[in-house]
């Protein structure tokens, strides 16, 4: 994985455009999912979304932001309301996600340590963070572990792609490769876990680009030293770029039978996903206007076999047949992305300047 720039004038032009609503929850909220509890809370604003407009896909700035997040108040509120669901000393995994756990400018150092000495009273074997890996180091990693007193703690970081074009001009996310497998080794050396979430069909790519790239990320991520993985399939929110798009027949969320391709490809790997999300019409308490489908009068048998990552493409539906279609009509990775860069710059009125396609076709060549 190379390092390169991340910035990316057109969509930042584009985002700013956009006149997204803010704050749509008042208060944190949980999740339980098997032997898992999250807890989601509101938080002060991504650095990221702040400074560039954000990712393509993400609606969390949009629907999680509050002016003055107090996360001591908001643990006790959410954990008082998972704790009448289930018996919180009785699950594996309790996950925290605020965005970005290690950013000091989301969640100061002090109320970090606050926070992650509440949750040590609980008897949970393993404690999950989310955090973007430019802001992880040594010293907040050894702290978490002294805040839990040797509980197993589990790192997870939106990877997506492990392909820099694709982080660049499909999501922009502004992650260097270089920062990811930085953060992987401060994981692995301080004895934590690695989780990384791959995307599958993220905007501006084809269904059979999408497949080798959930494919081959997943493989880059294993041999950095991910401890399991998180296949998340594209979801479309009503109020991201991946929904303008949508809606202007620019994208479409992944086939089933891709996500059941993906599974196929990897062969024993599946072995590392801890499972594939994002298939539920509800994920945490978000309601997605578009998920993961094939033509709907299959979509629950072969949901069920993504579920049980037992890949299985023999069937009776004729739809697999549109989806076959779908990947032979597919554009290629350049190619889709300038045309659908060209359709975005008519339909926002925002220019796509011929310096800024030289620089896509450049990059291309170096990064894929």
């Amino acid at each position: 994985m190379q390092v390169v720039p991340t910035q990316n004038r057109f969509i930042e032009r584009v985002m700013e455009e956009e006149d997204r609503r803010y704050g749509s929850f008042d208060k944190p909220f949980y999740r339980i999912e098997d032997d898992m509890v999250f807890l989601q809370f509101l938080s002060g604003g991504c650095p990221w979304k702040i400074d560039t407009g954000g990712c393509t896909i993400c609606t969390f700035e949009q629907r999680c932001y509050t002016d003055e997040p107090d996360y001591i108040e908001q643990f006790e509120y959410v954990i008082n309301q998972a704790k009448e669901k289930t018996d919180l000393n009785n699950i594996d995994n309790l996950l925290l996600f605020n965005r970005s756990f290690y950013s000091d400018s989301e969640i100061s150092p002090k109320e970090r340590k606050e926070l992650l000495s509440k949750v040590s009273e609980f008897d949970v074997s393993e404690i999950s963070v989310e955090s973007r890996p430019e802001v992880i180091t040594s010293e907040k990693l050894r702290n978490t572990k002294e805040a839990l007193g040797g509980k197993d703690v589990s790192v997870y970081i939106g990877v997506e792609s492990t392909n820099d074009f694709v982080r660049k001009y499909c999501i922009h996310k502004g992650l260097k490769s270089e920062e990811i497998e930085d953060a992987t080794n401060l994981i692995n050396d301080e004895g934590m876990k690695f989780v990384p979430f791959i995307l599958t069909k993220p905007p501006f790519m084809s269904e059979k680009t999408a497949i080798k790239d959930a494919t081959e990320s997943i493989e880059d991520v294993i041999n950095l030293g991910a401890d399991r993985i998180s296949l998340q399939a594209m979801h479309v929110y009503d109020d991201s770029l991946a929904y303008d798009m949508s809606q202007e027949g620019l994208y479409r969320s992944p086939w089933l039978w891709s996500l059941n391709k993906i599974l196929e490809n990897l062969g024993s790997l599946t072995d590392k996903i801890e499972g594939v999300y994002g298939l539920n019409p509800d994920i945490l308490t978000l309601t997605p206007e578009e998920i993961a489908h094939n033509c709907g009068e299959c979509d629950g048998e072969v949901k069920e076999q993504v579920k049980s990552l037992e890949p299985q493409l023999e069937t009776s539906c004729e739809c697999i047949e549109d989806w076959k279609k779908a990947l032979e009509e597919s554009k290629g990775p350049l190619e889709k992305v300038l045309h659908d860069y060209r359709e975005l710059s008519r339909l926002k009125g925002v220019e796509l300047k011929e310096e800024e396609v030289d620089q896509i076709k450049e990059d291309f060549e170096v990064m894929y």
